[in-house]
């Protein structure tokens, strides 16, 4: 009987480590893996890619010359169109 729950233990574990596999952890949210996320307030998104597999995008440098009008970031609104553009 011990050994039957022993390899029952042995299994669940396998199983939870399997699904930990599968997600991230990003400044203390979970995500599962192909989850995108974007912090509240910032411009920038991670993605998860598995256990270790984060990428973390973030707006591109905007120099903006005139005629054109620098416009800048906007957190309220969704990565990416939150970035800084310009409008010529």
């Amino acid at each position: 009987m011990k050994f039957i729950i022993l390899i029952a233990i042995c299994v669940l574990s396998i199983v939870v480590v399997a699904q930990a596999a599968d997600k991230c952890t990003i400044n203390g949210k979970t995500l599962d893996q192909g989850e995108k996320y974007q912090p509240p307030g910032k411009c920038e998104q991670y993605e998860c890619f598995g256990k270790n597999g984060v990428i973390h995008t973030g707006c591109p440098k905007i120099d903006s010359l005139k005629p054109c009008k620098y416009i800048p970031q906007d957190p309220s609104k969704p990565y990416p169109k939150c970035c800084a553009s310009q409008k010529c």
